[in-house]
């Protein structure tokens, strides 16, 4: 059978699930005691030129992202930073079928075209934002530009070479982008516009911008400084500090962060510990248990994408696709339960 028939069938199968109710009866046996945190990224325009040269993983169209939403508000109670916090400090609990809605990073179509739907349907979240980003003065961000030269060989393997590493049919983009994170600005910008030019409409938020949110609406908690891969970042409590440090002083939480790339080990713990962060979130793709053991706070945290895993054989949103990505996937006490808190603090 052809992969296309396949997908197909599967298809009809979960819309069949999902029209009949099962989905739903088996979503309110199963995850009543649940906490589904949610990731997003860019929220554009479909017919927009910026949609059309972002990455695609990480990027919804507006139409996508309303489905999701109306999805969301169907099925989940949907809570924001200060509920998940109030219920480890004992002064309520968690509703059933709990929903935390978060983005990564600090676009400005999150504030643009992604906080206007929220508000709409009265709907929470938290911007983890990687707190260099708003004192960039370049429009376009380095990482985004980083992105765009990883998918070029030729682009690659010339960035490689600049960085003194030994050439590569394919470079590891995080060693690159460790590198050139650990760089100042304007030697990385010299390098990256050798390739990629990082003029044009502003991409990322501004300092200005995160002063002027409502966080009630949308929170602010970090995602590193320079966004790095934390595991292989050398100065690593300088990295974590001051991105503590930053969100602090635009009255955000910094006791909460999601890892950048998500990247861990046990030193990135023990180091965001340290820093004061006690809330990490990481890339997991799971349900994490409300009867989650005291103080162990590694959340999992799903990726969702716009794709042929969320959407039907129209290409767009589908809640019995979505019912299938969400639904069923593994309930965990822990992101990681092989890092035991005692070793994470010691």
């Amino acid at each position: 059978m052809t992969s296309p028939i396949k997908d197909t069938i599967v298809r009809i199968v979960q819309e069949g699930l999902y029209r009949t109710g099962f989905m739903g009866l088996l979503h309110r046996y199963r995850n009543a005691r649940t906490l589904t945190v949610l990731m997003f990224h860019r929220v554009l325009p479909r017919e927009s030129s910026e949609f059309m040269r972002s990455e695609r993983e990480f990027t919804f169209s507006i139409e996508g992202f309303c489905r999701c939403l109306d999805f969301l508000k169907h099925h989940y109670n949907v809570i924001d930073l200060d509920t998940l916090i109030d219920v480890e400090n004992g002064r309520c609990v968690l509703p059933p079928f709990a929903a935390l809605i978060t983005f990564d990073d600090g676009w400005r179509d999150t504030v643009v075209h992604a906080l206007p739907e929220l508000q709409k349907r009265g709907l929470p979240a938290v911007l983890f934002v990687s707190t260099e980003i708003p004192r960039f003065a370049t429009s376009r961000w380095w990482q985004d530009a980083l992105v765009e030269i990883a998918g070029s060989s030729e682009y690659s393997q010339g960035l490689a070479q600049d960085l003194g590493l030994i050439p590569a049919d394919q470079p590891d983009f995080h060693e690159l982008s460790s590198i050139l994170a650990s760089m100042a600005p304007s030697e990385r910008e010299a390098l990256i516009v050798k390739y990629i030019p990082l003029h044009g409409e502003r991409q990322m938020l501004s300092s200005a911008d995160l002063a002027s949110l409502n966080q009630k609406q949308l929170a602010l908690a970090a995602h590193g400084h320079t966004h790095a891969p934390l595991t292989y970042v050398r100065e690593l409590s300088e990295e974590l500090e001051a991105s503590a440090k930053h969100i602090r002083g635009l009255g955000g939480y910094a006791t909460a962060m999601s890892l950048p790339h998500g990247d861990v080990d046990v030193r990135v713990l023990r180091s965001a510990r340290k820093a004061g962060f006690e809330w990490i979130f990481t890339s997991v793709p799971a349900l994490n248990s409300s009867d989650m053991p005291h103080k162990n706070r590694l959340l999992a945290r799903i990726h969702v994408p716009e794709n042929r895993w969320t959407c039907g054989v129209d290409n767009r949103i589908s809640n019995a696709r979505l019912a299938n990505f969400l639904f069923l996937r593994p309930i965990q006490s822990s992101a990681y339960p092989e890092f035991r808190e005692s070793d994470v603090r010691s």
